[in-house]
């Protein structure tokens, strides 16, 4: 089966470097009113440094969820195990800290929250740009900081 479509990408708001991401952060969040961040990251830095640890204490109350077992190459039963997480802490803005993968999964995942997508099955029915109930795909709902 032939698919054919079109993707139309949002420009780049801004990138912010020099700074200590924490502090970065609490300003960029500051533009989505966001109160119910998701920290999505890979789990070496997680674990073999204090950047996730000071960003944590930056954002107080506001980080409501975290996930560091996205796996290479970015996985579904990863996508969908943090897509839940995050539908079950309501969160209102992602934030990813890592490589490729990571920024890959954030993507999916706002998209699964749109379309209410928690099975790994599930997640090929949008490969035609329909929704899991033959409807219309719907973009995503929250907003992505990577």
């Amino acid at each position: 089966m032939e698919l054919k479509g079109r993707v139309a990408f949002g420009r780049m708001e801004a990138v912010t470097f020099g700074r200590p991401a924490n502090e970065a952060l609490l300003e960029e969040i500051k533009n989505y009113d966001a109160n119910r961040v998701f920290l999505l990251a890979s789990g070496t830095l997680n674990r073999n440094t204090d950047e996730i640890d000071k960003i944590r204490r930056s954002l107080g109350n506001k980080c409501v969820g975290e996930f560091f077992d996205m796996s290479p190459h970015t996985p579904r039963k990863d996508v969908v195990a943090a897509t839940k997480l995050a539908m079950e802490k309501k969160a209102d803005l992602i934030v990813t800290f890592g490589g490729g993968s990571l920024t890959d999964a954030a993507k999916a995942i706002t998209l699964c929250i749109s379309n209410n997508i928690t099975e790994v099955s599930k997640l090929d029915e949008l490969r035609n740009g329909n929704s899991v109930d033959g409807g219309t795909l719907i973009g995503p709902s929250i907003p992505q900081i990577t």
